[in-house]
């Protein structure tokens, strides 16, 4: 692939991103912000599953706008998420440390794909690992609204 069509690519990725946020978060009111949640982790692991089948700039494309969508949709939600479960008692503390750790994958992820790719010469080992990476979300991202139930009854009980 061209570098020109890998930042289109790109480009696609952070349009469908402005759709997941906007998109996903409205759709939350309706379907619940957990659902939602679990959702928007579903559709970013159904991405990797794509990326590591793409063979060609059509699915590429397609690879980048589910990616977007999903990822905006965490993106958006995870500070109502981050609410809904802890309350907004020290709300400004806990995102800054949810964001502090969004920052510190977007510090280490790339340079490890680097050294995936390096070390051996296949562009499929990255999306291994975020493959894994999403999966390991989703699974803990599953059980949130039991969380947030008991967290309601243990805030109900003092």
């Amino acid at each position: 692939m061209s570098r020109i069509a890998g930042a289109a690519v790109l480009g696609y990725i952070g349009a469908a991103s402005v759709v997941g946020r906007l998109g996903l978060n409205a759709l939350a009111q309706r379907f619940g912000l957990f659902a939602m949640y679990q959702i928007s982790f579903s559709i970013l692991l159904l991405s990797f599953g794509l990326w590591l089948t793409a063979h060609n700039y059509t699915s590429l494309v397609l690879f980048g706008l589910l990616m977007g969508v999903g990822y905006g949709g965490i993106a958006a939600m995870a500070p109502a998420v981050t609410c809904a479960i802890f309350g907004v008692v020290g709300l400004g503390e806990l995102l800054g440390i949810l964001f502090t750790g969004f920052g510190l994958a977007c510090i280490i992820g790339p340079p490890l794909a680097g050294f995936l790719v390096d070390y051996t010469h296949d562009y499929k080992w990255p999306v291994f690992v975020a493959t894994v990476a999403a999966i390991l979300a989703l699974y803990f991202a599953i059980p949130l609204k039991r969380s947030k139930n008991e967290f309601a009854e243990e805030r109900a009980a003092a």
